[in-house]
């Protein structure tokens, strides 16, 4: 089947493919999804549009024949950002209409003058997780501004090209925690509030993962990451696991590297590598994500929400709280009482 998609706004292009396959779509908050019809496969499409102009679009499903999508050539091109989990699509991207085919942890960024190919061609009979952040960089472009430009002269060029001028395109592979993102997005069920709020967290987290990963491959730094084997990884994702199940009281790192076999060093730097950031910055992550969703969801008092992921100090999980968020938790549920009481 082939489909000739007229805009990259997520939710809206969810809704043409729907209207394309004659069924239609759920929407709530910032998420449209279209499950697919027996005819057509099985599986579900996602859209989620964000702010500052950022949407993901999301496959989690396998067609029963080729599913072609092709972007109208009269758009003015999103900068896309696009990462094969499972499975493999090709891409036709930039003006000499060049085919890539992308497999399990691929993905490409690309963006197209108008009047140049984008297209999007998945095979039948086979399981396909892919996920394409879309950025509008006219509406992006204040976050330039605000500090892309520092990071590296060949990140800023491909966001700052608001007018899709010069086509671009890179293939790479991205790392495990560019995967470990995404797999966090597809295990999220209804969207309320509180979800929309962390799939948006998430999915920045994936943007800047591939953006780290595309200035680490231009970069002339020759600096070799350490090789983990498969037992390594599987030992480390153990780790992880076990830090998530005990947010409250979490183990030392040594305790930690013993539970799961492995030395404390190969744990910390592999820790690093896969998830692309040092242990306890990632846990201290989780710990906060995790008091967030409390806030938005739970009626329980600060006292016990900060106890409950692992801060005895009130006003040490205060202050790490604002660095992550911006706000204190008190003056953050004044906000999402606000917001409760204007839906009512």
């Amino acid at each position: 089947m082939k489909l000739n998609i007229k805009t990259y706004i997520p939710n809206l292009l969810v809704k043409s493919i729907a209207k394309e396959l004659n069924t239609k779509t759920d929407t709530s908050y910032v998420e449209e999804m279209l499950l697919l019809p027996k005819k057509y496969g099985e599986g579900r499409i996602l859209g989620f549009n964000f702010s500052d102009g950022v949407g993901l679009l999301l496959f989690d499903c396998t067609f029963k024949q080729k599913f072609t999508i092709t972007f109208n050539k009269s758009l003015l091109s999103s900068l896309l950002f696009n990462f094969i989990s499972t499975g493999s699509v090709v891409h036709i991207s930039n003006h000499e209409n060049s085919n890539f085919t992308l497999g399990s942890l691929q993905g490409a960024i690309s963006a197209n003058p108008i009047g140049s190919p984008e297209v999007f061609i998945f095979q039948p009979k086979e399981h396909i997780i892919f996920s394409c952040i879309m950025i509008d960089r006219q509406i992006f472009k204040h976050k330039i501004d605000a500090g892309i430009k520092k990071i590296s002269n060949k990140v800023e060029s491909i966001f700052s090209d608001t007018l899709a001028e010069k086509p671009f395109f890179f293939q790479t592979n991205y790392s495990m925690a560019s995967s470990i993102h995404l797999q966090s997005i597809i295990n999220s069920e209804s969207v309320d509030l509180a979800t929309s709020i962390y799939l948006e967290g998430i999915t920045l987290e994936l943007l800047s993962a591939l953006v780290k990963q595309f200035k680490n491959n231009t970069s002339t730094d020759s600096t070799k990451r350490t090789v983990l084997n498969n037992e390594d990884i599987k030992k480390v994702l153990a780790a992880k696991s076990i830090l998530l199940e005990n947010l409250q009281e979490t183990p030392t790192i040594q305790s930690l590297s013993r539970e799961v076999g492995i030395n404390q060093t190969k744990l910390k730097i592999g820790f690093k590598n896969i998830f692309d950031t040092p242990i306890k910055t990632w846990l201290r992550h989780r710990r906060l994500e995790k008091a967030q969703i409390m806030l938005l969801k739970d009626q329980k008092s600060i006292k016990v929400i900060s106890e409950t992921v692992g801060y005895l100090n009130q006003s040490h999980f205060a202050k790490q709280f604002k660095t992550r968020y911006g706000v204190l938790p008190k003056d953050y549920l004044k906000q999402i009482k606000k917001v409760r009481t204007f839906d009512l």
